[in-house]
């Protein structure tokens, strides 16, 4: 539970930041929360080598996606 919420508060700071830079600052937050919602595949795939570990971790980024879904529109109606 804390990785969400840690995970909600990430979005939530950068989104609040980029917010002020306008359309480039859409743009780069996208590109972070797609780097974010990956990173358990990306960091599997590059430091280990065995297969279920990229299995386990595409499920992990499965659930960071629905749980970034979520997040974000709980910030929209936070902002």
């Amino acid at each position: 539970m804390n990785l969400n919420k840690l995970y909600l508060n990430v979005l939530l700071h950068s989104r609040r930041y980029l917010m002020k830079l306008g359309i480039v600052g859409e743009l780069i937050f996208t590109i972070e929360g797609l780097i974010l919602m990956a990173s358990p595949s990306i960091f599997c795939y590059i430091f280990y080598s065995e297969r279920w570990y990229i299995l386990v971790s595409t499920i992990h980024t499965a659930i960071l996606i629905l749980f970034g879904y979520k997040h974000l529109n709980t910030i929209k109606n936070i902002i």
